[in-house]
């Protein structure tokens, strides 16, 4: 999320093909990382409501942990 005072914009984050959401997801198989795989990601704005986004200088911070099984 971004957010200007008390405005808020929810963002989607997307890593490859995986839409990111709060809880845990795989992102690249086994075999994808253990080759050192390369992924590209997205940070877009959601759909703004009806009455369009509030002007205002928004900021905000995407945090993203990218961890392994455990063997």
């Amino acid at each position: 999320m971004i957010a200007s005072g008390t405005h808020n914009i929810g963002l989607d984050v997307t890593v490859g093909d995986t839409v990111l959401k709060t809880t845990p997801a795989e992102v690249v198989s086994a075999a994808q990382a253990a080759s050192g795989a390369t992924v590209g990601f997205n940070v877009a704005a959601q759909a703004a409501p009806s009455t369009g986004y509030e002007p205002g200088n928004y900021q905000g911070l995407v945090s993203m942990i990218f961890e392994t099984a455990a063997p």
